[in-house]
Formats: structure tokens, C-alpha cells, sequence
């Protein structure tokens, strides 16, 4: 469960709570989620931007250099999957703290957001609905 979505939610239990200054009598404070909020998107932001806007983009643009072999338009397909693939592996590496279960749906929630990304090249769309979801 994301940040966002567990702050909305109450979860996190009664001590956590009693020990931050952003909650007031166990409850989550208008201020606590506002900060909640805006950390989910700063996050969204950030990963949107290294793994789809960066290192995507940047792979795609290696490889296909790398691959062209006189065959542009195959060329040009094999390298974008290739590097929407390793992209996605990142991703998902990089949530293996949520354990398997959570780096290999990392995995393919990185895979759609590139498809999504490849289409409309609007990452700042993808970030918040990243944000709000993770």
C-alpha cells in the first residue's frame, strides 16, 4: 500500500502516530496529509523522471544506435522494448523492500507506465496518478 493511500486510510497504528508532531489525538491531521500528499508526489515525481523520462529514453536512444542494422523500423521497435524492459527491471529492483510480490508488480506497473509514457510523452500526467496509487 502507498504512502498516500496509507495515510488516508489511518493505517500505520497508535504509536506511530503518538510520536509525530503532525498528529493531533491519534487521528491524521490536516497537515499530516497535506505533507503526505505532497511527498507521494514529489516521489511519483521523481521516479517518473529517472526511470521513464531518463533512463528509458536515454537506453532507447543507445540501443538504438546499437541495433539498427540497416532495418530502422526493427531496429527502432527492438531497442524501445528492450529499453522499456530494463527500465522496468530497474523499477521493480528498486521496490524489492515490499519483497517479491512488490518488485514484480513494481515490474509490470513500470512496463504499463512506459507503454503509457511511449504514447502521450506526458510524464507529469503519469506522476500523479503515480503518486496517487503508490
Amino acid at each position: 500500500m502507498g504512502l498516500l493511500q496509507a495515510s488516508l486510510t489511518g493505517l500505520g497504528g497508535a504509536s506511530q502516530a503518538a510520536a509525530s508532531p503532525l498528529v493531533s489525538s491519534g487521528s491524521r491531521s490536516p497537515a499530516w496529509i497535506v505533507a503526505a500528499a505532497l511527498f507521494a508526489i514529489g516521489i511519483g515525481c521523481q521516479e517518473e523522471l529517472l526511470y521513464r523520462r531518463f533512463l528509458a529514453d536515454g537506453l532507447d536512444s543507445c540501443l538504438a544506435d546499437a541495433t539498427n542494422d540497416g532495418d530502422p523500423a526493427g531496429g527502432a521497435t527492438r531497442s524501445r522494448l528492450k529499453a522499456e524492459l530494463a527500465s522496468s527491471l530497474l523499477f521493480g529492483f528498486g521496490h524489492l523492500y515490499q519483497g517479491w510480490s512488490g518488485g514484480l508488480a513494481a515490474f509490470v506497473a513500470g512496463w504499463l507506465l512506459c507503454r503509457l509514457y511511449r504514447r502521450g510523452r506526458d510524464w507529469p500526467s503519469l506522476a500523479l496518478g503515480h503518486a496517487a496509487w503508490g
